[in-house]
C-alpha cells in the first residue's frame, strides 16, 4: 500500500490535470493562486518524481503544465514575481499578507521541476496528447472518478 501522503498527492495529480483548462487557466481557489504557475506544484512535483495518477500520461502533465506556465508569465515582468495570476497588474488582493510575501512568490519556480528531468523521459520525449479536459469535453470514453478508499 502507498504511504497516504503519497497516494494523496497522485491522486491530487488528477484533479488538478483536470482542472486546467486548454487555455492555461484554472480555478483561482486558495491562496496559491497568487503563485502563478506555482498554483500547480503538486503536479509538477509528482511529474518529477514519477508519481502521477495512473490516468495520467506524462505528456499530458507537460502539455498541461505548458500551457499553465505560458498563461502565467504571459504579460512582461517588472522584474520581479509579483503576486497575480497571470496579469500585469499589482493585484496583491491575491495574496494574503501573513503568508504570501513577495519571497514566497518564487515557489513558481516548482512548476518549473520537469526540466531537471533528461529529455529522453516520456514526459518530454513524447508525442503532445490532449489532456483530460480535452477528452471529457470531446466525448471521450474515460473511466468514472474513484474516491481514495482509506479503509484498505
Amino acid at each position: 500500500m502507498e504511504s497516504p501522503t503519497r497516494e494523496w498527492l497522485t491522486r491530487y495529480t488528477a484533479i488538478q490535470e483536470r482542472s486546467i483548462a486548454p487555455d492555461g487557466s484554472y480555478p483561482a481557489i486558495g491562496r496559491s493562486v497568487a503563485y502563478r504557475c506555482g498554483a500547480c506544484q503538486g503536479l509538477a512535483f509528482a511529474a518529477w518524481r514519477r508519481m502521477l495518477s495512473k490516468e495520467i500520461a506524462p505528456t499530458q502533465a507537460r502539455v498541461a503544465l505548458t500551457r499553465v506556465i505560458g498563461r502565467g508569465w504571459r504579460h512582461p515582468a517588472r522584474g520581479t514575481t509579483e503576486a497575480g495570476c497571470g496579469s500585469d497588474s499589482r493585484d496583491t488582493s491575491l495574496g494574503w499578507v501573513k503568508h504570501t510575501l513577495t519571497g514566497s512568490l518564487y515557489l513558481c519556480s516548482v512548476a518549473l521541476l520537469p526540466l531537471e528531468m533528461p529529455t529522453t523521459e516520456e514526459f518530454w520525449a513524447a508525442p503532445a496528447v490532449k489532456d483530460r479536459w480535452e477528452k471529457i469535453w470531446a466525448g471521450d470514453d474515460l473511466q468514472v472518478e474513484k474516491a481514495i478508499n482509506r479503509t484498505k
